[in-house]
């Protein structure tokens, strides 16, 4: 009986170990498993947080471009308003009977097509 009985632990303890060695394979690839996990959400995060560093480099170049291009803008126009209301007072000062004239005529014809 001796025999059965050592045979039937032998075969207890294979299966324990059997057990046990699929146990810890199972445990080495969920390990491998979540360190992969793991690595690919940090290659995520990083080209994400890049993406976003990318992205606001850009748009605070685009609004800066876009601030210099008003500024000139504004300076051109204001540099041609000023040259044309020069012009216009050196012109007014020069015929002032003419220009007089004209200022009149045209308030004529003003109230002539608000009264219509």
């Amino acid at each position: 009986m001796s025999s059965i009985k050592d045979k039937a632990q032998m075969g207890t303890d294979q299966a324990a170990d059997a057990a046990k060695q699929g146990v810890d394979a199972g445990a080495r690839t969920a390990h491998g498993l979540v360190e992969s996990v793991s690595d690919m959400a940090e290659q995520g995060r990083k080209a994400v947080s890049d993406f976003a560093s990318d992205a606001s480099k850009s748009a605070s170049e685009a609004g800066e471009k876009a601030q210099r291009w008003a500024e000139d803008a504004y300076d051109t126009t204001s540099d041609k308003v000023k040259e044309y209301s020069d012009d216009f007072t050196s012109l007014i000062r020069k015929h002032p009977v003419p220009a007089l004239l004209v200022s009149f005529a045209v308030g004529i014809l003003t109230a002539k097509m608000l009264r219509s």
